[in-house]
This record gives C-alpha cells, sequence and structure tokens, in this order.
C-alpha cells in the first residue's frame, strides 16, 4: 500500500472525521490490491472505516450464503486507469474479496496494471487477457482476477485465500502539510493550483486549488520528503508561474532580489511547515518543475 493511501486510509481507521475526497487516495489502493492490510483486517473492519467517511454509503446484502458491503461513491475513483463508482467486500467460506466494477477501462489495461503493481500476468498458467491470478508479493494466497476485456464494465477482484498468514503491515507514517500565503504583481489574486513537488523528480507531490483574492492556501497529506513549491496561475488567458525562491525571502520584484533559484523544503514525519510563500512571479519558470497531472491529486 502506498504512503499517500495508507495516511489518508488511517484517518477513517483512527474514527477521525474525513471527506470523500481525503480518503478516495486509500479506496483506490484498495480497488487496486495495494492494500493488503484492509483485506486482512476484514469485511466489519473495513465496514467501521467507512462510517464516518461523508457521501460513501455501504449496505450489507446476502448472496448465496456470503455477507457482502456494497459501498456507492459520490464520484467514481480511478483504478488502474479506469473509473470505478463501486466497490464490494465480501468474506465466503474463509475467502476475503474486494471487487470493483471499472468504466473506461484503457486498451492497455494489463499494462496499467503492470506498471502499477510492477508484476506482469502469469500468461503460462492464465490467459493475460482474462485473469491475472498471482501472489502480489510471492506469498501465494493473494491473487487479482480481471473480467474479459469485451466485457463493460470490466471486473476486477482482489482476493486473499482462505487461511492466508498475517502479514506483518508497519504504521502507515503521520502525514504532514506545507501552508504559507499567496499573493500575485496585481490589484488581485487570480485562483491557483498550488503544488509541493518532491525534488527527485516528483515521485511525490501534493497540491490545491484556491480561489480568486484567496491569500493563503494548505497542502496536506504530504509525504516525508523534500519539497519545492510553485504555484501554477489557474485564471483564463493568463500564462504565469509562481514559486518559493530566494527572491522570496529576499523580496520578489525589488531590484536586488533576483535570485530565482528555489528553496527546498524539507518536510518530516508528521510536521507542518508554514511561512512557504510562492511569490516569485519575476524569474522565469522554464527550470521548474512542471505541473503534475490533476487525475494524480
Amino acid at each position: 500500500m502506498s504512503y499517500v493511501a495508507a495516511a489518508l486510509f488511517a484517518m477513517a481507521i483512527l474514527g477521525q472525521a474525513a471527506t470523500f475526497q481525503e480518503t478516495a487516495p486509500g479506496l483506490t489502493a484498495l480497488a487496486e490490491c495495494r492494500d493488503r492490510t484492509t483485506l486482512h483486517a476484514g469485511l466489519d473492519a473495513f465496514r467501521e472505516r467507512t462510517k464516518g467517511v461523508a457521501a460513501v454509503k455501504c449496505d450489507y446484502r446476502e448472496e448465496r450464503g456470503a455477507r457482502i458491503l456494497e459501498c456507492s461513491l459520490p464520484t467514481p475513483i480511478k483504478v488502474f486507469g479506469g473509473a470505478a463508482q463501486r466497490i464490494e467486500f465480501s468474506e465466503a467460506q474463509g475467502n476475503k474479496r474486494v471487487v470493483s466494477q471499472v468504466s473506461g477501462a484503457p486498451k492497455n489495461f494489463l499494462a496499467v496494471i503492470d506498471a502499477t503493481l510492477r508484476w506482469a500476468p502469469d500468461a503460462a498458467k492464465f490467459p493475460p487477457a482474462f485473469a491475472v491470478n498471482r501472489s502480489v508479493d510471492g506469498s501465494r494466497d493473494f491473487s487479482i482476477g480481471i473480467s474479459p476485456p469485451d466485457v463493460e464494465p470490466r471486473q476486477v477482484t482482489c482476493a486473499l485465500s482462505a487461511g492466508a498468514a498475517p502479514i506483518h503491515i508497519p504504521a502507515p507514517a503521520k502525514p504532514g502539510s506545507i501552508s504559507g500565503k499567496l499573493s500575485y504583481p496585481s490589484e488581485f489574486v487570480p485562483p491557483m493550483r498550488v503544488c509541493a513537488i518532491s525534488v527527485d523528480g516528483g515521485n511525490h507531490f501534493g497540491c490545491v486549488t484556491t480561489s480568486e483574492n484567496q491569500r493563503t492556501y494548505r497542502i496536506l497529506n504530504l509525504h516525508q520528503a523534500t519539497y519545492y513549491v510553485v504555484a501554477y496561475v489557474k485564471e483564463a488567458g493568463v500564462k504565469a508561474t509562481g514559486a518559493f525562491t530566494r527572491a522570496v525571502r529576499c523580496g520578489a520584484g525589488q531590484p536586488r532580489c533576483t535570485d530565482g533559484s528555489l528553496i527546498p523544503v524539507t518536510l518530516g514525519e508528521g510536521n507542518s511547515i508554514t511561512g512557504i510563500d510562492p511569490g516569485d512571479f519575476y524569474t522565469s519558470s522554464d527550470t521548474w518543475p512542471k505541473e503534475p497531472a490533476q487525475d494524480h491529486d
């Protein structure tokens, strides 16, 4: 399970009030078979985790002697490049399964799965267009099944076999946050998408979208890493990018403050860092990180 998914889903585990937006990455991790912790915990534990999540509706039903928890989501979650608005969690004869109905699955569905999980279908044993039935971690107790490509929506099944040995799952690291003030060299502050992007090439990032004349921002649920903070203006007809640079510390816009070097912000586990103001709109942004894709927020 990825750090971001674990950290966000932990909010629901701990019983804290959580929005759907905050828990969606955790639900995606479950639907993409990256969250064995929840599978091991079982259906009732998952139900408890979803009770406090606004707009997520879960109901039990019986089917062939199995108890199934069906959850409808207010908006679709990303599942291997497709979209799922319903997931099911069931336990039958000791087996635990999460089933997701995925619409709009890309033509290269299995390639996306391969890239996400970093393992390939066992084509010698199962038709690769139909099923990937192999343990993700080599323990042979966990498998993923995919419905045929001519079925819409496609079904993704994450299964944990009966009697599977418990696994040690380290506690998820506490997420951190970065915040600061917003400015713009004009009489108003345009809407922006402010992003913290890890200096290692963007392997970790978090973004928040602000409204017109919003003067502050805060990016939550950030992984422990070192980041650059960049603000991408979202005003129609305006193409401008600001950042937290040495010029900001000096006084961006003043003649003597021309050092547009990005200042790295090192965020420790659970830290909240403020005073990170991406107000340098005077330096060329050509060498700054490009804006991350919005569907990965």
